[in-house]
């Protein structure tokens, strides 16, 4: 594993650590990321290009890897929003490098 995935590498920030070393957790990064800035995963979805549930399934992978919910999903009348974790996670994924970020 490069020393920058291992879970105690310095450019990975410490809230993300556990979720680093499991398959596509880059990927999960990022459409969580794009995601968390529309007021539905359908309307994301739709903007990066991929199928609703491909998403949905992406996120909560995501969730289960750092143990926290990072999304309260939208309803009827109510747009999707970040959870006070999911706003820790977002800024951390924000201070990694953006060469880390392209990783698969």
């Amino acid at each position: 594993m490069p020393p920058s995935e291992q879970p105690n590498s310095p450019s990975i920030p410490a809230v993300l650590r556990n979720t680093v070393t499991s398959p596509y957790a880059w990927q999960r990064m990022r459409h969580f990321a794009a995601a968390s800035s529309f007021p539905s995963m359908h309307e994301a979805a739709r903007a990066l290009s991929i199928h609703r549930s491909t998403l949905v399934n992406r996120i909560n992978q995501l969730e289960g890897d750092l143990g926290q919910p990072l999304l309260e999903r939208a309803t009827r009348g109510r747009a999707m929003k970040l959870t006070r974790f999911g706003k820790r996670v977002i800024a951390a994924i924000n201070k990694i490098p953006a060469e880390e970020m392209t990783r698969p």
